[in-house]
């Protein structure tokens, strides 16, 4: 299935994201000193653009300071852009310029929240910082610039109020170091096709693409098995979805934190990015069915993108990719109670820029 039209089909952007209320959408001064925003951009070559444009710089610092808000909505399938200036002229004792963005994500139920940073110039300074932070307070991704863009890791979000914070760590510049930046928010969802774009074929005796021993304490760590070939799962670009179909077999405990492991080749083409991974399976009898799966580059067994380490029932998560082959990795948790039938599952993979 290709979706390339952002309006239309599965991939949608959910309704509702929108940058949330009070303020008036215009560059204007706020009695700060020096000016406040727009009101003297042109001054230091400052010039913002985005559905929204910072207004309140002096004021709108992460640290001590007010996130600023607007009514500006969105439509479905619509990505918002918050434009802002990173001004050393409004540095903190605790580093260089913040601004904070208050927004809403809608929707009726969760989706994948996740944002890009980029400067129009090329002048984000690296380390420069963008942070998503939910309605309780947590900070749930954050990403530092490198090479003037950051990209977070989609992130699955209820429907509530979130704050954007923008951050120059640097707190050296010199003033005329103006950065204009802009941070595109979007909401992804990843429903599956009706159909299968792959089925495994090569498990063999359950371990012909296992590839990985994956052990999880806080963070799961994956280490070679070298074991056969990893399940062909085609290509797919920005807009593209893909479902893989696979069994996991019954197996004995082999020194790691899972049974049966299957492992799939995915080719990841033109601007690929982030990715959305939903894994679902077919919970049978009183067995304790567990089922964990991981992104990462292919044959770069410890450089994990995205990993969906739980108890949920899909398992979704998010990771971060880049053109080239990557590795769709899904495991059977070990559980108390053993296995004793093969467990079928289905991964569902939707690629964005």
């Amino acid at each position: 299935m290709n979706l390339r039209n952002p309006m239309v089909g599965r991939m949608a952007l959910l309704g509702g994201l929108a940058l949330a209320a009070c303020g008036d959408n215009a560059a204007g001064p706020d009695g700060g000193a020096p000016p406040d925003g727009g009101a003297d951009a042109a001054l230091f070559g400052c010039h913002p653009a985005g559905d929204y444009l910072e207004a309140h710089d002096a004021t709108n610092d992460p640290v001590g300071g007010t996130a600023e808000t607007t009514l500006a909505t969105t439509a479905p399938g619509v990505r918002v852009t918050v434009g802002g200036c990173l001004d050393p002229a409004f540095a903190t004792a605790s580093g260089g310029d913040g601004d904070g963005f208050g927004f809403s994500l809608g929707g009726d139920g969760p989706s994948f929240l996740t944002a890009r940073l980029t400067s129009p110039a090329g002048a984000l300074i690296d380390g420069a910082q963008v942070v998503l932070i939910d309605p309780s307070g947590d900070a749930i991704a954050g990403a530092r610039a490198a090479g003037g863009t950051a990209i977070l890791t989609p992130r699955r979000s209820a429907p509530g109020a979130y704050r954007l914070v923008v951050r120059n760590p640097d707190g050296t510049a010199p003033a005329d170091h103006v950065v204009t930046y802009q941070v595109e928010l979007a909401a992804f969802t990843c429903d599956p096709p009706a159909a299968a774009t792959a089925t495994e074929a090569g498990d063999g005796d359950g371990t012909g693409n296992d590839l990985l021993a994956v052990t999880t304490t806080t963070l799961p760590v994956a280490n070679p098995l070298g074991t056969g070939t990893a399940e062909d799962g085609g290509a797919a670009g920005p807009g593209d979805v893909v479902r893989l179909d696979g069994e996991l077999a019954v197996l004995g405990a082999s020194g790691d934190d899972y049974l049966d492991r299957d492992t799939w080749r995915l080719a990841l083409t033109g601007d690929a990015r982030r990715i959305v991974i939903a894994i679902d399976w077919a919970q049978t009898g009183d067995e304790d069915d567990d089922v964990d799966g991981l992104v990462l580059p292919a044959d770069q067994p410890d450089a994990l993108g995205g990993a969906g380490i739980g108890v949920d029932r899909p398992e979704a998560f998010g990771g971060l990719v880049a053109p080239g082959d990557a590795w769709l990795w899904v495991g059977a948790r070990i559980g108390a109670a053993p296995r004793t039938t093969p467990l079928p599952y289905s991964i569902t993979a939707c690629v964005f820029d």
